[in-house]
């Protein structure tokens, strides 16, 4: 049978609303009472009611998190350093997986989140109709990734006013590209994504400013997975001129595409130099491990959690834009390093030591 309170009380010899204070960790108690009256609810097996608890409240202690399919390692990664984070705190994130990041999957994502009373939302976006729905409902929500299609010039300009944290994902790989051409390479294909505005037009940016023509057989559109990738990789090496060096707009592009050079008998990166995007887990431990660029996504994940733990708690009404810098993270795959001894494949020669953010905050 469910253990109550008023049990506990009569064990510890204390009254119900000192047993309340105490599992709620309220500084108003010395830390023995605390301790004693925690130590009584472990050994009765004790749990509290989450139902009650949000009635007497007002607040279900839950947090909706909107992330892409599944099968994108960066957003499990990702998922996995917001819960870390809001477990800490006592929420329980509920995450649904939306198709492509369409905006029909994502609004019917967050219809069924405030059905069910969250607290907060974290989305990559949310359409405008949503949006004021939320806002009177006094949901808090914050985006990760620029409102602006990602491109931090647009951001300010496109945010609706809507909390965001962003990786400046176009100097990413504005960094990336330039260091491939600072290695000598001069035919890059682009392992692209359909609608990824930043990394794209950073891609075009530095071809153009080493004076290295674009041509649309260059770039092949895919969805970001493993069998993309590969996909892409093989209608690459297909055409008429083989590339010296590839640049896939996130890991498992690069990934896939890695396997496909090795089919077609080449070798990464003796043949053909491949980049990534995100910096997940994987890409350090592949056969050859893969130069990224490391979106930070525990900087990511802590301001996001705790800008909404701000406006869930405190009523934070204040406006944030935060920009996190990305970091070029040097490995096997790019030829840099090739035959140097001791290098580290989980972890590679970070180029810049430390990250930076930039941030603003802004009253409404």
């Amino acid at each position: 049978m469910r253990k109550t309170q008023k049990e506990i009380a009569r064990k510890v010899g204390v009254s119900v609303m000192t047993i309340s204070l105490a599992l709620r960790d309220s500084p108003l108690l010395r830390e023995e009472t605390r301790r004693k009256v925690q130590q009584a609810a472990d050994e009765m097996n004790y749990y509290p009611s989450e139902i009650a608890r949000s009635l007497s409240t007002g607040k279900s202690r839950t947090v909706g998190f909107v992330m892409p399919e599944f099968s994108q390692n960066f957003f499990f990664e990702f998922l996995e350093e917001i819960n870390l984070r809001l477990e800490r705190k006592r929420y329980l994130v509920i995450p649904i997986s939306v198709k492509n990041n369409e905006g029909r999957y994502v609004r019917n994502a967050i219809e069924t989140f405030i059905s069910r009373g969250v607290d907060g939302i974290i989305a990559p976006h949310v359409p405008a109709r949503i949006a004021a729905h939320l806002k009177e409902k006094d949901i808090p929500f914050v985006l990760y990734g620029s409102p602006g299609g990602f491109v931090p010039a647009a951001a300010g300009k496109k945010s609706n006013g809507f909390d965001y944290v962003m990786c400046d994902k176009y100097k990413g790989a504005r960094m990336m590209m330039e260091h491939l051409v600072n290695l000598g390479y001069r035919k890059i294909d682009f392992l692209c994504q359909t609608g990824d505005e930043a990394r794209f037009a950073a891609y075009r940016d530095v071809l153009a400013e080493s004076g290295i023509p674009y041509r649309e057989e260059m770039v092949f559109h895919g969805a970001g997975f493993y069998e993309t990738g590969h996909a892409g990789m093989k209608k690459l090496l297909s055409g008429g001129e083989r590339p010296d060096a590839v640049f896939a707009m996130n890991d498992l592009s690069a990934i896939g595409g890695m396997r496909a050079i090795s089919e077609a008998g080449l070798r990464v990166p003796g043949d053909i130099a491949v980049a990534g995007f995100d910096n997940i887990k994987e890409s350090g431990y592949s056969a050859v491990s893969l130069t990224t660029v490391d979106q930070k996504r525990e900087i990511l994940a802590g301001h996001i959690t705790e800008i909404l733990l701000r406006k869930i708690e405190k009523g934070d009404r204040r406006r944030y834009r935060v920009v996190v810098e990305p970091e070029l993270v040097i490995r096997e795959s790019c030829g840099y390093k090739l035959g140097k001894e001791n290098q580290n494949p989980s972890h590679g020669e970070h180029i810049k030591e430390e990250f930076g953010v930039k941030e603003v905050v802004a009253g409404i």
